[in-house]
Order: C-alpha cells, then sequence, then structure tokens
C-alpha cells in the first residue's frame, strides 16, 4: 500500500507525498528510473528546478533497469518511474499492480542496441550460441521480432540484467546481448573487439525506446493536483533537455556515473517530447498480443490491458493535441 506522508528533507529516498512544510513550502515526491539517458529527464527535472517551479520536492532514485524502477512503484516504495517499452509495465498490470501509463516521454530508435563479440558478424553468427537480455523487458520484444527477420534458430537465451550483460560478453558466456545505451557503448570500451550489432531502428523492429511514464495509481487518485503538477515539471524538463545538450549531459553524467559526451551523443539521437498517441497505443497494443502468444501474461483481452493502463487526463490538462 503506498503511504502518504509529511517530510522536510531534500534527500528522503522513501515514498513521501505529503502537505507542503513550512520550512519548504513545497511537497516532496520520491521517482525512479534506470541509468541511461532516456531516464534523465527526472534528474533534470530537479536538478534544473522544474519541480521547484510547480512546488515539488524531487527525489529521483536510480536503479539497475527500469523494470526494477517500475517494480517499487507497485510497491508503493516511489510514487513514479520511467520504463522504457511496454513489456514490463503491461505484465505488472496483467498481474494487478496498480500504476498507470501518464505519457510516453520520447521516441529513442537509436537507444536500443545489440552488442557482439567480434567474432559475430551478421544475425546467422548467433546460430548455436547464447544471447543475452533482461527477460520481460522491451530487449525480449526487439529480440523475437529481431529472430523472426532474420529467420534465426537454435539459438540459446539467457536472462540478464544490463550490467551482467557485458560481464557475460567479457567473460564469453554469451556471444551478444539486446540492450539499450548506455550499455553498448559501455560495452565497446571494456570488451575489447565487441561491436554494435544491431540498431533498434534497423528494418523498423524497435522504433521506440519510449520512456514510459507511470505513475502509482493512489497518488493520481489521491493526490491529482500533485500528480499534474509532477509531470509538468517532467514536461518542461523533457522540452529543456534537446535545447540545452552539453549541460543535460553533464548533469546525466553526474547522476549516473557516465561520460558527458556519451550522453551529449545519445541526447541527440532522440526525439523528445511527451505524447500519448496513436502510434504509440499500436505499438502498446502489439507488445501485449505479443505477451499473451508467449504466454508472458494471461489475459482474454490485450488490448483492454493496454486501455486500462494507459490514464491520459492529466497530460490532457497540459496539452490536449498531445493525446490522440
Amino acid at each position: 500500500m503506498i503511504i502518504f506522508r509529511n517530510t522536510v528533507g531534500a534527500g528522503l529516498l522513501a515514498l513521501c507525498v505529503g502537505m507542503p512544510t513550512a520550512a519548504s513550502a513545497q511537497t516532496s515526491v520520491a521517482v525512479g528510473g534506470g541509468i541511461d539517458v532516456t531516464q534523465g529527464f527526472w534528474v533534470v527535472a530537479k536538478e534544473k528546478g522544474f519541480g521547484a517551479k510547480h512546488g515539488i520536492d524531487i527525489t529521483a532514485k536510480t536503479f539497475e533497469g527500469g523494470s526494477l524502477a517500475l517494480q517499487a512503484v507497485a510497491a508503493g516504495d516511489i510514487v513514479a518511474s520511467g520504463t522504457n517499452g511496454g513489456l514490463p509495465t503491461l505484465r505488472g498490470k496483467s498481474k494487478g499492480a496498480n500504476f498507470v501509463g501518464v505519457a510516453a516521454a520520447l521516441k529513442a530508435p537509436l537507444i536500443s542496441c545489440a552488442a557482439s563479440v567480434a567474432a559475430v558478424k551478421s544475425p546467422k553468427d548467433l546460430e548455436g550460441k547464447t544471447v543475452g537480455f533482461m527477460t520481460g523487458s522491451s530487449s525480449e520484444f526487439w529480440w523475437s521480432r529481431y529472430t523472426a527477420l532474420h529467420k534465426l534458430g537454435n539459438v540459446k537465451t539467457i536472462n540478464l540484467s544490463p550490467p551482467e550483460t557485458i560481464t557475460a560478453l567479457r567473460g564469453g558466456q554469451i556471444v551478444a546481448f539486446f540492450n539499450w545505451q548506455p550499455w553498448c557503448s559501455r560495452a565497446r570500451e571494456i570488451v575489447k573487439g565487441s561491436r554494435i550489432l544491431a540498431w533498434g531502428g534497423d528494418d523498423n523492429l524497435q522504433p521506440f525506446a519510449d520512456a514510459m511514464i507511470s505513475f502509482h495509481g493512489d497518488f493520481v487518485r489521491d493526490k491529482p493536483k500533485v500528480a499534474l503538477a509532477l509531470l509538468r515539471a517532467v514536461d518542461e524538463a523533457v522540452a529543456w533537455i534537446p535545447k540545452n545538450v552539453d549541460e543535460a549531459a553533464k548533469i546525466m553524467a553526474k547522476a549516473f556515473r557516465g561520460k558527458a559526451d556519451r550522453f551529449a551523443g545519445d541526447i541527440k539521437k532522440i526525439q523528445w517530447g511527451l505524447r500519448l498517441d496513436t502510434e504509440l497505443r499500436e505499438l502498446l497494443y502489439e507488445e501485449a498480443r505479443w505477451m499473451a502468444d508467449k504466454g508472458l501474461i494471461k489475459v482474454a483481452d490485450p488490448k483492454a490491458l493496454v486501455d486500462s493502463y494507459l490514464h491520459a487526463d492529466l497530460l490532457k490538462q497540459i496539452d490536449p493535441a498531445r493525446v490522440k
């Protein structure tokens, strides 16, 4: 059960959503995301004062992946998270998790990536080998599309967290992994001879790393004004990032312990902007159908599952034109 209470400490990581205190005159909220560029809007919203502008004191917690941040939302430890792709959100929703999707933050076909050892020159070189990705994430959906396009067979797969993929590639447990930035760039720096095997946008197989923004259902229901203020802060942060690439990259690099130049390069690959449009809905419908067919979720109507997850009311109040 999610808990709302007052706080005066900006550094608290526990979930706190209460009345503004006399000391801060702000409402504290804890949010979270993975340590990649697509989740950088949380720390930008904090560091550039967009949260404070709307009366929100943001504490941004980092996780190894967006799926883990989403689990923290479901558990009531934080009120909001960003998660790339629809698999983690729809799987959690199918099991009764109490969260809703209030917007997608971006389009990023060049953020999803696959890295391999030097010996893998083409998709067919993966046959008879082992490939790693995080099961239940957007990378699994992309891997399924990739194998279908290239008609691959006899490929063993293993469930690995993003950091584990690099360790496994270096140690020879896998010959390739499907993931997202910055993990592919890190692999190239750490694993001698490794290379980029594919980008998500290749053949339109993984066209979006959507950074789906999920809010806890109780947060939206019980604190609608605070929820709206938080989404406004995120919206302004997302709009600010592409106009201030170098500064945004430095903020992300500090928060995520990465290299600013790499973050700057990734920022430029992204189409930034909150939306809940028809294109996004259709992709989520496809992901839900695929999950149902694979037995990853047990639902009678995959489309209805997506519709129950999406919550457009907040974004409509900010800009109705971005909801279609």
